[in-house]
């Protein structure tokens, strides 16, 4: 195969706690006006559905393939006859590439979870496909079979431990932004309340959005 190591770019923890702080920061920097006048519902429905990290599941029903010529890069082959094995010595052969489509998120297939192996396996996402690409000089499809047999379980098994990764935080975004609204919501209705308690008439602020 030719193409890069899936799972391997990004680390799947730090992008939780990423997607943690936004929830965070965005809750922090919504207006005061628009805290106040949304329900909590429709918080948790709006956060879950902008930060909620949704596993890819590729449908293997859906598979085909694509063939064409290609170069081979035999000079690390022991068992050919190469005089200079410092540079690439090319062969034509054929190169397969097989689009496996999924649902779900495509950056997710970048990350690596907590449990991983040493050697993950190799493909592209592009748009809502995994590209798997191989090279052979035979023409033995048994053989090619059992390669991408062989990895497609590899990209299952990983997708397995991305799920069992996200569905913590997935499951604890309704907790987490409840207590969040609520206690800037505290703070907003205290600040008012401080203010109101002086006595005095309250400017409208040049910032204040219009409602």
């Amino acid at each position: 195969m030719t193409s890069d190591h899936l799972f391997s770019q990004y680390d799947l923890h730090g992008v939780i706690e990423t997607q943690k702080k936004g929830i965070i920061d965005e809750i922090e920097g919504t207006a005061a006006d628009r805290l106040l006048n949304t329900t909590p519902d429709s918080w948790v429905e709006y956060f879950q559905s902008r930060y909620e990290l949704r596993t890819p599941v590729i449908d293997e029903a859906g598979i085909t393939v694509e063939q064409g010529e290609a170069k081979v890069d035999v000079s690390r082959d022991p068992t050919r006859l190469i005089f200079d094995r410092s540079q690439p010595f090319y062969l034509k052969g054929t190169g397969v590439t097989v689009f496996v489509p999924f649902t779900g998120e495509e950056d997710l297939f970048k990350c690596a979870p907590s449990t991983r192996t040493l050697n993950p396996p190799r493909g592209e996402a592009q748009g809502q496909e995994l590209l798997l690409k191989y090279t052979r000089l035979d023409h033995d499809a048994a053989a090619l079979k059992r390669e991408i047999e062989q990895d497609l379980g590899q990209i299952r098994q990983h997708l397995e431990w991305i799920a069992r990764d996200v569905a913590p935080f997935n499951g604890g975004i309704p907790q987490l932004v409840n207590e969040r609204v609520e206690a800037r919501r505290q703070k907003l209705l205290k600040d008012q309340g401080l203010v109101g308690g002086l006595g005095f008439a309250v400017r409208r602020r040049a910032d204040a959005p219009e409602t």
